[in-house]
């Protein structure tokens, strides 16, 4: 009795202990501007970076590839997103 007692409570702990919903919310990002934008000077090295705020959930990260295509990244950490930086 006590087995069966103890495969009906195991599946249910672990079950129960799931987090429900979408911690980083979905934020659609329409960010366009000219590359010889001087805030957007650093991104004419490859490994450049820059930093926009004002986009996506925490700010975007614009990135220069060494292979010469650019990257961009939102700020909003995947590990403790309700700690936002803006």
């Amino acid at each position: 009795m006590k087995k069966l007692l103890l495969l009906i409570v195991i599946p249910i702990a672990f079950l129960s202990c799931g987090k429900s919903g979408d911690a980083i919310p979905s934020v659609p990002v329409n960010f366009s501007a000219s590359i010889t934008d001087p805030r957007l000077s650093a991104l004419n090295a490859r490994g450049g970076y820059v930093v926009i705020s004002g986009y996506g959930v925490a700010g975007l990260i614009l990135y220069r590839e060494p292979d010469g295509s650019y990257a961009a990244y939102d700020r909003c950490s995947s590990y403790q997103p309700q700690k936002n930086v803006q």
